[in-house]
């Protein structure tokens, strides 16, 4: 709908997290290139589990934050109101936009690397309304306000941290929540292999 976010959810279901692969394919003139843009890492130990994730996420954005732009004088006050224009349609048109990447685990979080926040089982990295506007501000008044500060110093924090890690402390998953889970997991299943029939020529399975 015009002047509407359109959100898209999408739930995938896996039996081992270690062979989780997502790709993303980008495509530049006439060459399509393939790499991969997620996987994790899960070790199991005694008392405490540590999960690693790729995720170059943060790694395609780096170039971005760390690019200067040309100072340029708005010598006009017809030019100055059309920045300024400019600056607050760009605000408004991405007003909402969030992004956002959560993970919740079965014991309370011990440590963790790569993450903008840690809550008892949930580690999360983000861009939220205030941090964006920080980054459009700064785009176009180069002003290093201090939201503009604040933002950057989490940034790189995380750009940093070169990968996202979790250390857990080992929990027990009640029987209740693996009923559901293992039933849950058959019925995306059996949904899965109807949409494979159904549309055999635009699916191969993988």
């Amino acid at each position: 709908m015009d002047g509407e976010w359109v959100r898209v959810a999408y739930t995938g279901y896996f039996e081992d997290i270690n062979k989780v692969k997502i790709y993303e394919e980008l495509q530049y003139r006439d060459r399509t290139t393939r790499y991969l843009a997620f996987a994790c890492e899960y070790i199991k130990g005694k008392r405490t589990s540590t999960l690693t994730f790729v995720d170059d996420t943060w790694k395609k954005l780096e170039p971005y934050f760390e690019y200067k732009f040309p100072q340029q004088k708005c010598g006009t006050t017809a030019l100055r109101d059309q920045v300024r224009a400019y600056r607050k349609g760009l605000q408004e048109m991405l007003e909402g936009m969030v992004i956002k990447v959560s993970v919740t685990v079965p014991g309370r979080i011990q440590e963790s690397k790569g993450f903008i926040s840690t809550k008892s089982h949930t580690g999360s990295y983000y861009m939220n309304d205030k941090m964006r506007n920080a980054l459009v501000d700064h785009l176009f008044t180069r002003r290093e306000t201090r939201p503009y500060r604040e933002t950057m110093k989490l940034i790189k924090e995380v750009t940093k941290a070169k990968e996202a890690r979790i250390i857990f402390k080992n929990g027990k998953v009640s029987g209740k929540k693996m009923q559901a889970f293992k039933k849950e997991m058959t019925e995306a299943k059996e949904a899965w292999e109807k949409l494979l029939k159904e549309s055999p020529a635009e699916n191969d399975g993988t």
